[in-house]
């Protein structure tokens, strides 16, 4: 019993002293979560420094202590737990600020040697090995591909490393459309760091697009080589904007007349300034007004507003009017909501009865 009982000390105490001269790492393989590390740094001769080489798959990282205690995000956030680095530089020893819920960030994957020094609070890495740029292509669904910015699927190819190329077959492009699309550096770096390149094309068809980048440049290019015939999708339409408030920003349906035009009615707006953009089909496609934080604006002076949207898909445009709720309005309600009395002044529901001064025969 004497025995067990010492193995069992014995065990707790290493495990203690594992825990005691270990930090690690969360962010670098890409993954975030609680209990994972993604690397562990060991303690060196002097105590409060950490050293070990880490591959770098992922561009954010964090700092982290206590990692096997760490049950939750608040807890791994906290600022005794985690230390970043705001200003990141290779080779040199950079500070390290508790930050609690902010990453660094390392623009070049690869293999680096990394050494952190909790007693001045510092972080320094040395390259061992940079990892090849990886290029992906980023955009709209019809292009075939999304805004992910690093999937593998969507990973350019390269024979000098100097010109990246990605090449999509078989897509349906509509006339006039512009598709929009961006090459994304390690998982991270978006090119260009503005609007969307986009594709238009004069008739519409099956296509195979080629995407290429030549590093350096501002931005890519796309060819788009027509490849057969297709029919024009008849596309549905909605107003995506925030007139349920800032944070509920949602599709709000629009019906089609017979002369074309969408038109959607939005009621019970509150009072207060709005943004919106017609969209088709729920994707970003085909966007009115074009371009990302680009939106119409619209401001309604009085609460339980109607706002009637109006949309035009060539040429675009949209027209907004609003109908603001009268004291008639209300007054016609409370009349078609009257009382019913029969001829003696007493309430009824059927007979001879009299309601808003007129007489009526229920049944």
């Amino acid at each position: 019993m004497k025995k067990l009982f010492t193995l069992m000390l014995m065990s707790i105490c290493m495990v203690l002293t594992a825990n005691a001269g270990e930090i690690y790492l969360i962010g670098s393989d890409g993954t975030w979560e609680p209990n994972h590390a993604s690397a562990t740094l060991t303690e060196t001769a002097t105590a409060g420094v950490y050293e070990g080489e880490v591959t770098f798959t992922g561009n954010y990282f964090a700092v982290v202590k206590n990692l096997a205690s760490a049950g939750d995000w608040d807890t791994l956030n906290s600022t005794d737990n985690r230390f970043s680095a705001s200003k990141l530089t290779v080779g040199e020893e950079c500070s390290l600020d508790q930050t609690g819920d902010k990453s660094s960030n390392l623009t070049q994957l690869g293999l680096y040697k990394v050494t952190v020094d909790l007693n001045k609070l510092t972080i320094k890495l040395v390259v061992v090995e940079e990892a090849a740029d990886k290029y992906y292509v980023a955009g709209v669904d019809a292009l075939g591909l999304d805004w992910t910015g690093k999937n593998e699927d969507l990973l350019m190819t390269t024979t000098d490393k100097t010109t990246y190329t990605f090449t999509k077959e078989n897509l349906t492009l509509e006339s006039g459309i512009e598709y929009g699309f961006k090459v994304v550096k390690n998982g991270s770096t978006w090119i260009p760091g503005g609007d969307n390149i986009t594709i238009k094309v004069t008739e519409t068809g099956k296509y195979t697009v080629t995407f290429t980048y030549v590093v350096g440049e501002s931005a890519p290019t796309a060819t788009a080589t027509k490849t057969g015939n297709a029919e024009a999708t008849k596309h549905t339409y909605t107003v995506y904007g925030n007139f349920e408030g800032e944070e509920s920003w949602k599709d709000f349906n629009m019906t089609e007349s017979p002369e074309g035009t969408w038109t959607a009615v939005i009621t019970g707006v509150a009072a207060g300034t709005y943004k919106f953009k017609v969209r088709a089909d729920e994707e970003w496609n085909i966007e009115y007004p074009k371009g990302q934080g680009n939106n119409e604006t619209v401001t309604v002076a009085k609460d339980n507003t109607t706002v009637t949207i109006v949309y035009v898909e060539d040429p675009q445009g949209i027209t907004v009017t609003q109908t603001v709720p009268t004291a008639i309005d209300r007054v016609n309600a409370d009349i078609e909501n009257a009382p019913v009395y029969n001829l003696a002044g007493m309430k009824a529901n059927k007979g001879l009865v009299i309601k808003n001064n007129k007489k009526y025969i229920l049944r």
